[in-house]
């Protein structure tokens, strides 16, 4: 799970790199489209037949998914690398507040608690009126919030369709959405058309792939042998590698708000992951609403 977060770090810092260069959409289709290989590859050495049972449902969590990486890569073009995936690693607060009416979950004092200390966090992340760039936090935020939409529909898909089918249906939706956005938006005014990149967009384009890629494969793997509130903690590592890399490639530092609010966030969930009898989701940033439990694949 940790080579998952540091990949899914990386991978953020290339697309912040990349985002003055490509239309978000077509950064989205491509990073979409190379977590599609890894995820038909466990498929395909699993057996898992590609079979679905509720297609309108796995429609709505891919369609969720995309909308949340859409926004996270719109917040990384509007904030430092550091705040924004911090800010989009907020979703599993949120679907600690969505899974008791959607899921009917109840939930312990001690979650409300750390619930309540959480969504003080994620305030002082956002910090409304105290310097950050009030669009790319509210679109951050709301990319943050359809992850953990994702993940509800993932939940209630659980008992239908096979793991790798859910994991399948976000990036191939995804892929799907911003190719047709990039082929028609233009047309319409909406949107710049496909950029054909150079040798230095090929390398960040390339980059994002690989890192993707990897993430996806190491995500997998981690959500298979290790428990499911370990695997969730571990992903926050993401948040403390990306400090390190917006310093360095973007001269961005962290405020007290950001490390206080982000604190608060990691700590509380870390709570509810590690104390709660419901599996809390790896962050959005983590796969925008992957699975939480460990997979079954087996066929």
């Amino acid at each position: 799970m940790a080579l998952s977060a540091v990949a899914f770090s990386v991978m953020a810092a290339l697309v912040k790199l990349a985002g003055p260069t490509f239309p978000n959409q077509e950064l989205v289709a491509l990073r979409s489209l190379a977590s599609i290989l890894p995820i038909l590859a466990i498929a395909g050495w699993r057996k898992v037949p590609l079979r679905v049972h509720r297609p309108g449902w796995l429609f709505v969590r891919g369609f969720l998914g995309y909308l949340a990486i859409s926004c996270w890569f719109v917040s990384l073009n509007h904030l430092s690398l550091p705040d924004s995936v911090m800010i989009q690693y907020t979703s599993p607060v949120f679907v600690s507040l969505l899974a008791p009416f959607f899921l009917k979950e109840r939930s312990a004092a001690r979650e409300r608690f750390a619930l309540a200390i959480a969504l003080a966090g994620v305030v002082l992340v956002v910090r409304p009126g105290l310097g950050l760039t009030a669009s790319g936090a509210l679109v951050g935020l709301a990319g943050a919030v359809c992850s953990a939409g994702a993940y509800v529909t993932i939940r209630a898909l659980r008992h239908s369709d096979h793991p790798v089918i859910v994991m399948l249906a976000f990036p191939s939706v995804a892929a799907a959405c911003g190719l047709l956005v990039m082929l028609t938006a233009p047309s319409l005014g909406f949107a710049a058309g496909w950029i054909w990149p150079d040798g230095r967009g090929w390398l960040m384009l390339s980059g994002i792939a690989l890192m993707t890629a990897a993430g996806q494969v190491f995500l997998t793997y981690g959500l298979q042998h290790e428990p499911a509130g370990r695997a969730t903690v571990a992903t926050y590592l993401a948040v403390v590698v990306s400090i390190p890399l917006g310093i360095a490639l973007f001269g961005q530092w962290p405020d007290i708000w950001m490390v206080l609010g982000g604190s608060m966030v990691i700590g509380a969930v870390a709570t509810l992951s590690l104390t709660s009898h419901r599996p809390v989701p790896p962050p959005a940033g983590a796969g925008a609403g992957q699975m939480p439990e460990p997979l079954t694949l087996d066929g």
